[in-house]
């Protein structure tokens, strides 16, 4: 099973935690995991910096990079592929499926 994205890492600020929930928020299901946490802190910092006014032209295109493999730009949205936990096979799976 693939863990979720989980909580904001204690070490960001608090704006950078709100920005944190922010993104996982907005993310699609299942794209952002536990395993994008480094990414996710790349994207939440340099986001930061861009409503600060204060990235460089390098790091607004990393922001970006990171946006779209996220799915979070309108041309990269139908692009992005849910990680989704694989359906257990059991005798109660079925009372799960509407």
């Amino acid at each position: 099973m693939t863990k979720k994205l989980g909580s904001p890492p204690k070490t960001l600020t608090d704006e950078q935690k709100q920005t944190w929930r922010e993104f996982a928020k907005m993310v699609p299901a299942g794209v952002a995991t536990y395993s994008d946490r480094w990414a996710v802190e790349i994207v939440v910092c340099a986001m930061a910096k861009f409503r600060a006014g204060t990235i460089t032209g390098a790091e607004r295109s990393q922001l970006t990079s990171l946006l779209s493999r996220f799915g979070l730009t309108p041309a990269d949205r139908s692009r992005v592929v849910a990680t989704l936990a694989p359906k257990l096979d059991d005798e109660w799976s079925d009372l799960d499926e509407p």
